[in-house]
């Protein structure tokens, strides 16, 4: 079988291990090297992990034994290599992140000269390169410098240049990750009113018990200090998860809701469409029609979303996990971007975001994560496919099940969606249990 490093979102692993070794780690840099000319430039960003600093080293040691000038930007979102690499001209954007996942993993995501997540076919192409023996390089001619991030900043303060945000109060949780320092620094220039929590990293506890994947401490600052609304991100800053004033948690499928419903009443949202995922709320999307919305389904992954996005022109897309794109300002998830947006609809409607979703209604939803040894094809499952179509038959034409590995983690997920909390509950136990009992784990 042929040899799979590249997930949903780029590669991850524990730095050491397989798949993030440092000879494939410097294998991924001499086969990125060898698509540019000698003299041109890569640009590497990192979240706060500590293993972040020994990737970025073997990254631009390789780099720079192949003459490849490599520009380091610190600690940045994800979204600000994607920025920073096409303003400074570089060949390859490099984000050493893990996302959302503990602080033990780390990974890396690769950009193309356009800024643009790389295709599969040319994460192939890497592949065949990570399989083969390491051939050493000779020391090269290559530079490296740090570069400033302020055009990102400047970038991000820009959008919100016309409108006044001092009448808000917000709390922000950067869950000890990449946005720690940027996201201060922009809600600082715009004059936000703001107080964040989780926002001194020590290199192990980003996303830990924080941030987007862990809000509910979040949800219990801003009801206890009375603020607007809450912001969480993940820990490369690609996701935002909301909370309201009322201590509400609130996902992609809201920011898509409250932001598409406001594009599409100023002429806004191209082709009153939004795309979304698989995995986006069958009540979500019942409750756009309603505004003459139109949802468009793609799989899982911010870069199919997006891929869906330029094929036909839509202006808005995104995913229930708070990856969100707005594809006339940049070409990546950016949580600091999206709360922009969400503040400026609060401040523009003079209404709450729990006003702004009162008439959004979602279905119950219940995804059980199941972990694996090791990812079998599900249709060699003949239990499980059984146990699958039986019950996709015996539910109502609002039930969805959707069974999946992850992109990014040894998880087989269980996704069981319904009007009823009690029978998606029932059927999504069932599923699991049959699944655990087929794969052999607890």
């Amino acid at each position: 079988m042929k040899a799979k490093f590249f997930g949903t979102d780029g590669i991850r692993g524990i730095v050491g291990e397989y798949p993030l070794t440092d000879e494939i780690v410097k294998k991924i840099a001499f086969a990125l090297s060898s698509q540019c000319s000698p003299g041109t430039s890569v640009l590497i960003g990192r979240d706060t992990r500590k293993s972040g600093e020994h990737l970025e080293h073997v990254l631009a040691s390789a780099f720079q034994s192949c003459g490849i000038n490599v520009m380091l930007a610190g600690v940045v979102p994800t979204s600000g290599v994607s920025f920073l690499m096409t303003f400074y001209h570089a060949s390859y954007g490099i984000m050493i992140s893990a996302s959302h996942n503990p602080a033990v993993y780390n990974g890396i995501k690769i950009f193309g000269h356009d800024g643009l997540k790389l295709s599969a076919e040319q994460e192939h192409q890497i592949e065949e390169v990570l399989v083969v023996p390491l051939v050493q390089h000779p020391a090269g001619s290559g530079t490296i410098k740090t570069v400033s991030q302020e055009p990102y900043i400047t970038f991000l303060t820009s959008l919100a240049h016309s409108q006044s945000h001092t009448s808000l109060k917000v709390v922000v949780d950067p869950g000890y990750g990449a946005a720690y320092a940027i996201a201060e620094e922009v809600y600082k220039k715009i004059g936000l009113a703001y107080s964040m929590i989780h926002h001194t990293p020590n290199g192990n506890n980003i996303n830990k018990g924080a941030g987007s994947t862990h809000p509910e401490q979040l949800a219990s600052r801003v009801r206890e200090s009375g603020a607007d609304i809450g912001l969480a991100f993940d820990g490369d800053a690609d996701r935002l998860i909301l909370v309201d004033e009322q201590g509400t948690i609130r996902d992609g499928d809201v920011i898509l809701y409250v932001c598409g419903c406001f594009f599409a009443k100023n002429g806004l949202l191209e082709k009153n469409t939004i795309v979304g995922t698989v995995m986006s709320n069958g009540g979500f999307e019942q409750s756009l029609l309603k505004h003459n919305i139109a949802l468009v389904r793609t799989p899982v992954g911010d870069a199919a979303v997006y891929d869906e996005i330029k094929k036909h022109g839509y202006s808005l897309g995104g995913e229930p996990n708070g990856h969100i794109f707005f594809p006339q300002e940049h070409c990546t998830g950016d949580a600091i971007l999206t709360s922009l947006h969400i503040l400026s609809i609060m401040q523009k409607t003079k209404q709450s975001l729990s006003q702004l979703c009162s008439d959004l209604m979602l279905y119950p939803q219940v995804l059980l994560n199941i972990p694996v040894h090791e990812k079998k094809e599900l249709t060699s499952l003949p239990m499980l496919m059984k146990t699958i179509r039986e019950t996709e038959k015996s539910v109502g034409a609002h039930d969805r099940v959707l069974v999946r590995y992850s992109g990014t983690e040894n998880v087989l997920r269980v996704f069981v969606e319904g009007p009823e909390q009690t029978a998606v509950q029932k059927h999504a136990d069932h599923i699991a249990t049959v699944a655990r009992q087929e794969l052999g784990v607890a």
